[in-house]
């Protein structure tokens, strides 16, 4: 049984990490506002994202590096070096804060709904005791986890959230012509565009692009092969994606249902679970939570290792995890909604697409003779950065 398990790619710790509480806030947000009209976006991000996180993972696997060390490896100009290394650690680190931010407003409202805040009075220096049992039992799993043991807790919450949800949307019985005309005739409401990008960021997030190539150029040392590489990262990708349209598609069966706050999610979806779906909502938050509460500062230690020349078993990227990880529950703790939070965190996570497809493109164009890379990939890139910039410039106003 441990070989079997050991042959399991790094895919099912990527899938986890974007199957948050931003994904499954801002999909039902996305159904019950939108109906199934938005399932194009859901669709066009699931595409994109394989396609993105199998050419960061083939890279890895190919040259047996992480993302971060193989773009600082050909900066070709120290100038150039250290824009890099700025911008790397500019998107990674400042971003992944603010995700923890939602990841842990998340997972603290799960807490809550399971136990009932009404039994939970206290406050520990203006630190809810949900947000503070979190937080350290993140932070132990981040000190102390290894990747395997993160990757056994991680595998357990995906499956039980994929059954969830599956099953919710079969309940829901959607017609077949509203939910192929949501999922292939484009609509994109004004009022909804930082929705749409959203919905983009919180399925393409830029920090699993550097934690999916960091955990490849690992595995491959275990025997991982390039084509059980790309069947993992089809199928936990893949499955990821269709775990998020069928949040959409649950949530549209209570479509025009109004949300004031996260803890409507499970008030909302209530006459499809029935009296139990407050609870059910609840589990969802708090085990997506807290997955994407641990992905997030590993990430970013991760990361801050490659770039520093850090090794991973040092206590450094551990630090930098931790404070990460300190800073998502002080931006909670500062008293904003968890659902501003989440839906600021998945717009952000979008505006960075951009950035980080431009580093990715750069990197593909320089190995396009070593790594024998196809025109056709370069201009499928081209073609998902330009779609990434203009979803940015349209949710910023310019259009």
């Amino acid at each position: 049984m441990k070989w079997r398990f050991a042959t399991i790619g790094p895919g099912v710790l990527i899938t986890a990490a974007f199957i948050g509480p931003g994904t499954l806030t801002l999909c039902t947000l996305a159904g019950t506002k939108m109906g199934l009209s938005l399932l194009w976006v859901v669709l066009l991000a699931l595409l994109f994202s394989i396609f993105i996180q199998q050419l960061v993972a083939e890279m890895a696997w190919k040259k047996e590096m992480g993302l971060a060390q193989m773009l600082l490896r050909n900066a070709q100009h120290p100038f150039l070096k250290m824009a890099f290394l700025i911008l790397i650690l500019t998107a990674i680190l400042v971003g992944n804060a603010a995700y923890e931010g939602g990841n842990l407003a998340g997972a603290a409202l799960g807490f809550d709904g399971l136990l009932g805040r009404s039994q939970l009075p206290l406050e520990i220096i203006y630190i809810p005791l949900g947000l503070l049992a979190i937080g350290v039992l993140a932070g132990a799993v981040l000190w102390w986890g290894t990747t395997q043991l993160i990757k056994k807790i991680l595998l357990g919450v995906v499956v039980v959230m994929s059954i969830s949800f599956l099953i919710t949307a079969i309940m829901v019985q959607p017609p077949l012509a509203a939910l192929l005309k949501g999922l292939f005739i484009p609509q994109w409401p004004r009022e909804q565009t930082q929705l749409v990008v959203g919905l983009l960021g919180t399925t393409i997030v830029p920090y699993n692009l550097f934690l999916h190539a960091h955990l490849v150029q690992q595995q491959k040392r275990t025997g991982l092969s390039l084509k059980a590489l790309r069947r993992d990262t089809q199928i936990a990708i893949g499955l990821g994606g269709v775990i998020s349209m069928c949040i959409v598609i649950a949530a549209s069966g209570v479509y025009g249902t109004p949300l004031e706050s996260a803890v409507d999610l499970g008030k909302a979806l209530v006459p499809l679970y029935g009296n139990g779906a407050e609870e059910v909502i609840a589990l969802g938050l708090f085990a997506a939570g807290l997955s994407s509460a641990i992905t997030a500062p590993l990430a970013a230690g991760r990361v801050a290792a490659e770039c520093f020349g850090w090794s991973t078993t040092s206590k450094k990227p551990r630090w930098v995890a931790l404070i990460i990880l300190g800073t998502g529950m002080a931006v909670v703790a500062f008293g904003w909604q968890p659902i501003q939070i989440i839906r600021v965190a998945q717009w952000a996570n979008g505006l960075l697409l951009p950035l980080v497809g431009g580093f990715l493109f750069y990197l593909v164009l320089h190995q396009k003779k070593e790594l024998q890379w196809s025109s056709a990939t370069l201009v499928f890139l081209a073609l998902a950065v330009l779609l990434f910039l203009l979803f940015s410039l349209r949710s910023l106003g310019f259009f």
